[in-house]
């Protein structure tokens, strides 16, 4: 293969490109896009520094801004850092944007390279890591430029691979960046003949989606998805959720929009509610937009870290589902958004007739917008042996309603000029 780094993540992505997807698998309008203006772009670039400047500039792999604009709540972001990671302090001073990144959106924050997007990062990486710090394999399904890898690939000692999971053209971004950085790591692409044998081979995976289920069944310490698998469409979703579960996955971390509202499914919040597990996970840490996400952004995040569990006994899991929504149902209890995290966590344990209808009580109620996962909890409930006439036409008659504004659905926008 030919030897510069350009060159071979040129011709590993002419080798994945043309691989058919899944039948599950349909971009959404903003990701068929990007990935459509990458495809064109990617032989023209003359440098690393060039293709990673035009990602971070015309793509949405990162809500990248100038430092400009954006340098003035850096103080902000790092204190929200501090404030989850209150004794991490020492490691948040190690985390800094690459050199690689375009000048215009990095500037010198308390003695290290930064950027607006710097901040997410290292939360996503401190998130983990904080929580799963002895990981020795990893897979990240979305892995964008690859900056989470490359803030665990430096900062933890007992990692010995990473795997990255993703479209093609995100992967070209991501092998050249992390070619860069790590030239003496083993870097492993994966290609139609592999299986899980072939992760014995890289201390770097990368794997394009059209390919994963080659890797079905693998083992990992930690599964990681931010900010990709509220993109996917309903079907593509459950198609890696089922993915995960078929794996030996100790632990799985997602940050993902919740309770979007319905009209907001298209594109940037494509499915009606992510990630949908089954019972077999134990949610340790359940959350609503993070402080990092407070700073950042006016849209709601929905923070889980799931630990695997052994198969448990239908009454164990009926009876856990049950203590949730007892303690939810007293009106001075109720912390509306967390009430929701549980029981729609309580809904996945294990649904029930009055679940549904807490559920659609405090979203149909107590907001002044429909919330997405309205969808989810209708039709769970519809599904539902022990549902009642009157509550079958309820749930039936808020579906139509749900069905009718989501018609209505304005399209995600798709920069058509640079983002900084």
């Amino acid at each position: 293969m030919p030897g510069s780094i350009l060159d071979k993540a040129r011709a590993h992505y002419a080798g994945a490109a043309g691989l058919p997807y899944p039948a599950q698998f349909e971009l959404s309008e903003r990701w068929s896009h990007w990935s459509a203006l990458t495809a064109r772009a990617i032989e023209s670039f003359s440098s690393v520094e060039e293709a990673i400047h035009f990602a971070q500039r015309e793509s949405g792999f990162e809500h990248r801004h100038s430092a400009a604009d954006s340098k003035s709540h850096w103080p902000l972001y790092q204190a929200a850092l501090i404030a989850d990671f209150p004794d991490r302090s020492a490691l948040i001073e190690k985390l800094e944007d690459s050199p690689l990144s375009h000048p215009q959106t990095v500037s010198e924050f308390e003695g290290r390279r930064m950027s607006n997007v710097t901040f997410w990062h290292a939360y996503e990486f401190l998130a983990t890591f904080c929580r799963v710090e002895n990981a020795k394999r990893i897979v990240e399904i979305g892995g964008g430029l690859g900056t989470l890898a490359r803030f665990w690939l430096e900062n933890a000692q007992d990692l010995s691979t990473y795997i990255l999971t993703d479209f093609p053209e995100s992967l070209f971004y991501a092998e050249i960046t992390l070619r860069s950085h790590f030239p003496g790591r083993r870097i492993r692409y994966i290609a139609q003949r592999d299986g899980l044998a072939a992760l014995n081979d890289g201390e770097i995976v990368l794997c394009p989606a059209q390919l994963a289920s080659n890797l079905l069944g693998l083992s990992a310490d930690l599964a990681i998805n931010s900010g990709s698998m509220q993109e996917m469409t309903e079907a593509a979703m459950l198609w890696w959720c089922d993915w995960l579960q078929a794996g030996q996955i100790e632990h799985f971390y997602s940050l993902n929009y919740g309770l979007q509202p319905i009209q907001a499914r298209r594109g940037g919040s494509a499915n009606w509610m992510c990630p949908r597990l089954g019972p077999n996970w134990d949610a340790v840490l359940l959350r609503l937009d993070p402080p990092i996400v407070r700073e950042q952004t006016l849209r709601h995040y929905r923070e889980v870290l799931f630990r695997s569990t052994p198969a448990r006994e239908r009454a164990e899991l009926e009876a856990r589902s049950l203590a949730i929504l007892q303690a939810h149902s007293r009106p001075v209890s109720i912390n509306r958004e967390q009430s929701v995290l549980e029981l729609l966590d309580a809904l996945r344990l294990s649904p029930s007739r009055d679940l549904v209808m807490r559920l659609v009580q405090i979203l149909g109620t107590l907001y002044d917008y429909r919330p997405k996962e309205l969808v989810h909890v209708c039709t769970v409930g519809l599904s539902l042996d022990d549902i009642t006439e009157e509550d079958r036409q309820i749930l039936t008659e808020l579906l139509t309603e749900l069905s009718a504004i989501a018609a209505e659905e304005h399209a995600a926008a798709i920069p058509s000029k640079p983002l900084f």
